[in-house]
């Protein structure tokens, strides 16, 4: 797992960072595919992350991160149904990028940690 989550961050880091090269080189005309990329990795990283119960106790602030974006699919999949539900996407619109920020953080924090050797972590 340990491996898994340095390759994810890294993978994040390059994908944002080439988001914004892309957003910034040519502006307006590929605009919200970055936001699809960046969150469908992040995305996968969080079903990683619950299924090998990594970093996932009740209370963590990964454990609140997956059930905060849980709700956020769920709510973009009933707007295909529910049109009020589009709401979901004008929001995101402006939290997704501090969304993004926040989960790559909190990956390179728990990278940290299980670096740190054994009896450090006994503090």
């Amino acid at each position: 797992m340990k491996l898994w989550k340095q390759i994810d961050a890294w993978v994040q880091l390059l994908l944002i960072a080439a988001s914004l090269a892309l957003v910034i080189s040519l502006p307006g005309s590929h605009f919200f595919a970055p936001y699809f990329v960046v969150g469908g990795w992040q995305f996968l990283s969080i079903v990683v992350h619950d299924i090998s119960r990594s970093f996932t106790v009740k209370g963590s602030a990964r454990n609140r991160y997956h059930v905060t974006t849980y709700i956020a699919v769920a709510l973009m999949l009933l707007s295909y149904f529910f049109e009020p539900f589009l709401l979901v996407f004008a929001i995101l619109l402006f939290a997704a990028p501090l969304m993004a920020a926040y989960y790559l953080a909190l990956c390179f924090r728990e990278i940290q940690s299980l670096q740190k050797r054994p009896l450090s972590q006994l503090k």
